[in-house]
């Protein structure tokens, strides 16, 4: 009877003390949902807190990034939108539906430019780049280069003799292929984590020639336009704007991407 004493006392324990994280599983769940329900309802800016609590607390997701910018969207908050959409596409750059909505966002921005274009074979580096997470192409990037080593370790072993062509043709592959995948995984976390893009939040904010309020006045920006951070003088940022011209802005006009 002791023993089943103590067996009993030790499940109540182990009950107490897993209940709070199944109630919180439940919580979590239940908020998302929440804002689901919020939204479908038309209560948007509601949705949009309980959707920014939980990437604030638990990080992100393409399904909270986007349904943030939907939010946004319904709220006629462009900038926000736009911002919420394209951290989404950084998540997921083919989906076709974040980049309808991401151009419907961008169509109700006030300001216009005559973009130069980006070099297809940028555009599609960053593309590959986006399509798996960081670490992937690095993982991939180490897998490649063992089986690199492996081979020519064959080689070197074995001689040219067999099926030596073949493995002299799979080094080079294996070597160029990990090579390829180590720049894609430099060039993943660039694009996001070290972000140079930013998105005016400011109904309105002008461009000037210089980082101070006593410079000369370049051009007029409003909420909703992207640019890209060129670099930083204490409180002030220079900008590269799509028609390709430059100016300094302050800080808090701006958010990055």
């Amino acid at each position: 009877m002791p023993g089943m004493r103590r067996k009993l006392v030790l499940f109540a324990v182990c009950v107490i003390m897993i209940l709070p994280v199944i109630n919180a599983a439940g919580e979590k769940g239940r908020s998302y949902n929440d804002g689901v329900e919020s939204y479908n309802s038309g209560n948007y800016r509601e949705a949009y807190d309980i959707w920014h609590s939980i990437y604030t607390s638990e990080g992100s997701s393409f399904e909270l990034l986007f349904n943030l910018g939907n939010s946004c969207y319904k709220l006629n908050e462009i900038s926000g939108a736009i911002k919420w959409y394209e951290r989404a596409r950084l998540v997921k750059p083919l989906d076709e539906n974040i980049n309808h909505n991401l151009e419907l966002a961008k169509l109700r921005a006030i300001d216009r430019f005559n973009e130069i274009p980006e070099p297809f074979y940028k555009t599609w580096t960053n593309t590959i780049a986006l399509l798996v997470r960081t670490n992937q192409w690095a993982v991939i990037s180490l897998i490649l280069f063992a089986v690199a080593t492996l081979f020519l370790l064959v080689l070197f072993l074995r001689g040219a003799e067999d099926y030596g062509r073949i493995y002299l043709t799979v080094v080079i592959a294996a070597a160029i292929l990990s090579l390829a995948s180590f720049l894609l995984s430099v060039r993943s976390k660039n694009l996001t984590l070290n972000n140079n893009r930013a998105i005016v939040t400011s109904f309105e904010v002008e461009g000037m020639s210089a980082p101070g309020e006593g410079s000369g006045k370049l051009f007029l920006l409003h909420e909703g336009t992207i640019v890209v951070i060129a670099g930083k003088v204490g409180e002030w940022y220079e900008v590269r704007l799509p028609d390709g011209n430059i100016g300094w802005i302050k800080e808090n006009s701006v958010e990055i991407i």
